[in-house]
């Protein structure tokens, strides 16, 4: 039916014959109710069925789906945790109600064993020491508390009874509608040992680096002091507290400060070869002046990353000005060589000279140029040369006693022969080792000729002194003879 309005409504309706009074049909008589609301909530309810039929199958088909995956993915657990070469069990009511090959094996014990335990039984898998700790962060992951520590190290206890050190990561998870945790162990202890090991070598390199007498620093690559020995603050007069975190920039002066940057930029950019050697005067900020001897390094984190620099310094001062007296001493020593009326001269092993004074040159008639690294030999016929050859090896030998004194003949440049006086001695390095000869040569030719004319002056004379006893004794028997006469 349609109303006035133009609306078409769901009516519902009740009809019955209706009857006059001698009992004819005269027509119908009856009751309608709009129903439209209902007709309308009806069809909603339809469409809403059909809905929850098609959602309720795909529903079903996702369980299902999820159902396999879950399947699958216990599957792949188990798989992967049979497999794997960490520990891995699930606690749950202080219960062991699963736990891998590997968890087994790693305590000594089979898989029946640790999943046949009481509540709580599972403590005699720790060390004494640790249980109190390791049990309490287990009960509250069960509790799924969030309150813990999830990665942690204890020592652990074998079936055996031998302990050993296990590191474990643990997560509350839900395992079979309950609240659980899930532990990954892995057997730390040669990671232990090593950490153990690495503690003491950093301890005696520690110790080694504040007991040695030469200073010890790292820097990193800005230049600020990570680390410094005692000696180092010895050294440049600053505190330990001082020194760490400054820059080495506000130690040295400038000049210095820009040479020791260079310096290890070039160290860094592998321009120069390691490990870098150097020795700087260095003005310090809270000293006088001091000579430094250096030896540094790159520095590498455990990835080979360059992160610093390392390195020893050494307070030569001493030894500098040592050095410095040395050469004013060397220097006098020298002029005193070059002064004197005697030749002087050093020779190495093989008898080659290594220096000569102006005055042997004189005597030799040759230039300093010339006579270095010439050998003795040289000025020798074969025959004075062995018996010259022959004194020093003596002498080397400690055959004879030092000095040397001698007398020989050498050959000039000017092709004269000149007589000689020698004095010489073995010549020593620093660690005592004979390296060779040193000493004084003096011409004695003119008093050779001296010596010469004075043996033919004495000869003749005698002969004169044989002459006049002859004509004595001649005389003599003259005088005899004419006595005789008369």
């Amino acid at each position: 039916m349609v109303t006035q309005s133009g609306k078409t409504p769901f009516i519902e309706g009740l009809v019955d014959l209706r009857y006059d009074s001698e009992g004819i049909k005269v027509g119908f008589f009856g009751l309608i109710r709009d129903i439209t609301e209902r007709k309308i909530a009806e069809h909603k309810l339809e469409e809403s069925e059909k809905k929850l039929k098609i959602l309720n199958k795909e529903l079903e088909q996702r369980i299902e789906e999820r159902t396999q995956e879950l399947k699958e993915s216990e599957e792949i657990f188990r798989s992967i945790a049979e497999q794997s070469l960490v520990g891995i069990c699930i606690i749950q009511d202080n219960l062991i109600k699963y736990a891998n090959q590997q968890c087994a094996n790693m305590w000594g014990y089979t898989i029946e064993e640790l999943k046949g335990w009481e509540p709580g039984e599972f403590v005699k898998l720790i060390h004494p020491e640790y249980r109190e700790m390791v049990f309490g962060q287990s009960v509250k992951k069960q509790k799924g508390l969030s309150n813990v520590i999830n990665q942690y190290q204890f020592r652990a206890a074998k079936k055996t009874g031998e302990s050993f050190w296990v590191e474990i990561i643990s997560n509350s998870i839900l395992y079979k509608g309950k609240t659980a945790v899930l532990i990954m162990v892995i057997d730390s202890t040669e990671k232990k040992e090593a950490e153990q090991k690495l503690r003491e070598s950093e301890k005696k390199y520690r110790e080694i680096l504040e007991n040695i007498k030469e200073g010890y620093f790292e820097v990193d690559l800005n230049g600020n002091y990570t680390l410094v020995n005692d000696y180092f603050c010895k050294i440049l007069g600053y505190t330990r507290e001082e020194l760490l975190g400054s820059n080495f920039r506000g130690i040295f002066d400038e000049k210095r400060s820009k040479e020791i940057s260079k310096l290890y930029n070039q160290l860094y950019k592998n321009e120069i070869s390691s490990p870098l050697v150097y020795e700087r005067s260095s003005s310090l900020q809270s000293v006088e002046t001091l000579y430094i001897e250096t030896l540094a390094d790159m520095k590498y984190d455990s990835e080979g990353n360059k992160v610093g620099f390392f390195g020893l310094i050494r307070d030569i001062s001493e030894r500098k000005e040592a050095e410095q007296k040395l050469k004013e001493s060397e220097k006098k020593y020298r002029e005193i060589l070059e002064n004197i009326k005697e030749g002087y001269f050093e020779n190495d092993l093989k008898g080659n000279y290594t220096f000569v004074n102006n005055h042997l040159c004189k005597i030799l008639g040759y230039s300093k140029e010339e006579i270095l690294g010439m050998s003795y030999n040289f000025f020798y016929d074969d025959k004075i040369s062995k018996d010259v050859y022959e004194l020093y090896n003596q002498l080397f030998k400690n055959k004879i006693s030092a000095p040397l004194v001698y007398e020989n003949q050498l050959l000039t440049q000017s092709g004269k022969i000149m007589y000689y006086e020698a004095l010489a001695d073995v010549k020593y390095d620093s660690e005592g080792n004979k390296v060779g000869f040193f000493g004084l040569l003096r011409d004695i030719t003119e008093r050779k000729k001296s010596e010469q004319k004075l043996k033919e002056t004495e000869l003749n004379l005698r002969e004169r002194v044989k002459e006049l006893i002859s004509l004595y004794e001649l005389s003599k028997l003259v005088i005899t003879s004419d006595i005789s006469l008369e």
